[in-house]
């Protein structure tokens, strides 16, 4: 299928990285693993649980789970985190929080329920250790999904979409790029309290305001493009296109694709008044 259209919004993701543990994998499907602490740590409330990484966002993420949990163990590779000094400050100073340095996960056990216990190898005494914990949680990072456009915009060497400073867009004109699939230090900053909102402004650019104030004709098309994925960031199809979506006053068409809510949250996102009253 080809699609024709003045503006693209390319908001892919990224994928979590994870440690390659073949049991990692397996209790990700079965329970227990997962790479977003906000969206899962509340099943965890009351109980002992660990999780790898040394950035800030693992920090933060070990000090969110930390007001649920009972005990979280934060696993560190190295002797040091590269967390900023008040993250680290934080993590150091709450009590429920051990942090194992030099220390790397050798393998998660459990059952058919999902995860009960984590086993641990110190890089510096090559002692294991088992902690009996019920989740587990990775924060080393995402790779974006943007492997689809390698070809034809600019990125850098991690995989980011490159925009001009300040802005959302991209080396192409009329290609905008938002949310995680953009450097983090050029992303702009939300308007509307949302980061997918960020392009709106960069599209009215584009978009004469007289067409922003009706509906608009196929010669006027905005499309979002995004990959599926679930609400951890692990992106099942990274780098796959998994839908289209017109956002720009159609109504049956987006209705069709995406259902209203997205057409209302999208349309407002690209800064469109919302069609059909949604």
């Amino acid at each position: 299928m080809e699609i024709h259209a003045n503006t693209v919004i390319i908001a892919t993701g990224a994928s979590a990285k994870w440690l390659g543990l073949e049991s990692e994998q397996k209790y990700r499907s079965i329970g227990g693993v997962s790479a977003c602490a906000v969206c899962d740590g509340f099943f965890y409330r009351g109980k002992d649980v660990a999780i790898v990484g040394a950035g800030d966002t693992a920090a933060e993420e070990a000090t969110y789970l930390a007001k649920l949990c009972n005990k979280v163990y934060m696993i560190v590779r190295r002797e040091e985190m590269r967390a900023s000094k008040a993250m680290q400050h934080r993590v150091l100073n709450t009590p429920n929080i051990e942090v194992l340095w030099n220390t790397d996960t050798k393998e998660v056990l459990g059952d058919d329920k999902g995860v009960n216990a984590v086993i641990v190898t110190n890089s510096k005494t090559g002692e294991d250790r088992k902690l009996d914990v019920y989740g587990f949680f990775v924060a080393i990072g995402h790779k974006p999904n943007t492997d689809v456009f390698k070809d034809w915009l600019e990125m850098d060497e991690a995989g980011y979409i490159k925009t001009i400073p300040g802005t959302s867009k991209s080396n192409v004109e009329g290609v905008f790029a938002v949310g995680a699939r953009t450097p983090p230090h050029r992303r702009p900053q939300p308007r509307h309290g949302a980061p997918e909102a960020v392009p709106g402004h960069d599209v009215h650019v584009v978009i004469p305001h007289a067409v922003r104030r009706q509906p608009v004709t196929t010669t006027h098309l905005v499309f979002v493009v995004h990959a599926t994925g679930q609400p951890d960031g692990a992106g099942e199809l990274p780098g796959h296109l998994a839908h289209v979506a017109l956002v720009a006053g159609l109504q049956a068409p987006l209705d069709d694709v995406v259902g209203p809510w997205a057409r209302r949250d999208a349309c407002r996102g690209a800064g469109f008044p919302a069609p059909g009253g949604v």
